[in-house]
């Protein structure tokens, strides 16, 4: 895995728990939603999750093992593949 590759959170690690900070609740909120890796620190990926609450991006990070997300495939949006389809049927 490298930075700016897409994964996705499959589960929350079983380490995690709720304090004051809702950690547990923010790892919860993430999971089968796609992030782009932004950094690493030891065995541990950094994700910026803050769009899925609102905010933009860096403003909510989590730091999570590899174990617990997936390589995400390319990702299209249905907005973008019906912008391609319109594109192609005004070429033909």
């Amino acid at each position: 895995m490298k930075i700016g590759e897409k994964v996705r959170l499959v589960r929350v690690p079983p380490g995690v728990k709720d304090g004051r900070m809702k950690t547990r609740s923010v790892f919860k909120k993430c999971v089968d939603h796609v992030f782009p890796i932004v950094g690493f620190q030891h065995e541990l990926l950094e994700l910026e999750v803050g769009e899925l609450f609102g905010k933009p991006a860096p403003f909510e990070t989590i730091w999570i093992e590899p174990e617990f997300v997936e390589r995400a495939g390319p990702q299209k949006s249905k907005a973008r593949a019906f912008k391609r389809a319109q594109i192609r049927s005004k070429k033909h």
